[in-house]
């Protein structure tokens, strides 16, 4: 009986790659959801050209234009929903398309993968009454719990591929986020950030979130030691495509830093930027699964 995985970013990608293998899973389609945000697109339409994989396209139904569009959509979403599966991978647990999907897919069972941090929020706000799909996660202190079961998987096909690298370039990367534009960082505290994080004259290559604007990203680049990339690719696909090795990596809770970890192993030096003005209610349990997937504490940069 056929698979399905049905995804709607980079990351969700890379992780059901890896869900796939997990599960020993041979006949699946994979069902790519584009939205508005074309940088996001583009990088998910990339990562499947990375993995060589068939795919098919669609819209959410609420993110069209045009009644017209609005049909079209919900018919491609249809085809999906008709047949019955073996196994279901679903890209985010807070995704409203993709809990309505889970509501009416029919499927021996259903999985989760990760979207980012925001497993831990997950497996945090779930309760015992919860019944639903099981979660393949890359964040290995997670554990089932209650009625949710838990599954731990690893970045192998990526980590082979970063093992494989003839002499590497090492560098020191910047994950930037887009923590002024949803005002969770000011202007100044984040560009203190990046100015300390280049103390002593090192060079930081600053990664642009997809999420970040054209002017802030601007005044980055006239910063002091900084070159700004625009990966056209997840970033952790975009470090083996051009033969680079981070050893250390500054961010603030950016999931690459558990990705890097899981690809390139220790020994990287990890680094939290800065404290937010208001911190997310999962911000704790981000801290304490890094630390254990670094087997060390965060340094801390700046605080305040």
């Amino acid at each position: 009986m056929k698979s399905l995985a049905l995804i709607e970013s980079p990351l969700q990608l890379i992780c059901a790659m890896e869900a796939v293998k997990h599960l020993s899973l041979s006949n699946i389609d994979f069902a790519l959801r584009k939205n508005l945000n074309n940088k996001n697109n583009e990088q998910l339409l990339n990562t499947a050209h990375f993995y060589n994989i068939k795919y098919n396209t669609f819209f959410s139904p609420y993110e069209t234009s045009s009644p017209s569009a609005a049909i079209k959509s919900t018919a491609q979403l249809l085809k999906y929903l008709i047949p019955s599966y073996d196994k279901v991978i679903l890209g985010s647990y807070y995704s409203k398309l993709q809990r309505i999907v889970k509501s009416f897919i029919r499927a021996k069972n259903i999985h989760y993968v990760d979207d980012g941090v925001a497993t831990y929020l997950a497996h945090q706000n779930i309760t015992k009454n919860y019944y639903g799909p099981s979660f393949i996660t890359i964040f290995k202190d997670l554990q089932s719990k209650n009625s949710l079961k838990v599954e731990h998987i690893s970045l192998q096909l990526l980590r082979s591929r970063a093992t494989a690298l003839v002499k590497p370039e090492l560098v020191a990367i910047f994950i930037g986020q887009k923590l002024i534009q949803t005002n969770q960082l000011t202007k100044k505290d984040y560009f203190d950030t990046i100015i300390a994080a280049t103390q002593g004259q090192r060079h930081l290559l600053y990664v642009a979130h997809r999420g970040e604007d054209e002017a802030t990203l601007s005044e980055i680049l006239a910063l002091n030691n900084i070159t700004i990339i625009k990966p056209n690719l997840p970033l952790e696909i975009f470090l083996i495509e051009n033969n680079l090795k981070p050893v250390e990596i500054y961010s603030n809770t950016s999931t690459a830093l558990f990705t890097l970890a899981e690809i390139f192993d220790a020994p990287l030096t990890y680094v939290i930027a800065a404290t937010y003005k208001k911190p997310p209610p999962h911000l704790q349990a981000i801290l304490s699964g890094l630390t254990f997937a670094y087997r060390k504490k965060p340094q801390n940069l700046i605080f305040q």
